[in-house]
């Protein structure tokens, strides 16, 4: 799936469509990972990507595959690391 600009509206959309053909195919939708292509921005912020990411594992993502306009820069990565972190940590505060 892709990340779109429209509030989540896409993404609610095809978790459920997902949800029905799982239905419909008696298996288990929990076992299917969901994961979404997003860009970090140039100059985004750590606390915005997180919170991106965060509002990603609320609609029933799993895993986010993170691609840049442009290469990857060390400010880039620093950023991605740094939420990466930060993520990790809220992931097991659920758990």
């Amino acid at each position: 799936m892709f990340d779109l600009p429209d509030g989540g509206a896409t993404v609610r959309h095809k978790l459920g469509v997902l949800r029905g053909l799982c239905d419909e195919a008696s298996r288990p939708y929990e076992q299917i990972e969901k994961v979404i292509s997003t860009r970090l921005q140039p100059g985004e912020s750590t606390l915005s990507f997180v919170t991106r990411c965060s509002a990603f594992a609320e609609l029933g993502i799993d895993h986010a595959t993170v691609i840049t306009t442009g290469p990857w820069t060390g400010e880039s990565v620093a950023t991605l690391a740094e939420a990466a972190d930060q993520i990790a940590e809220l992931a097991s505060q659920d758990n």
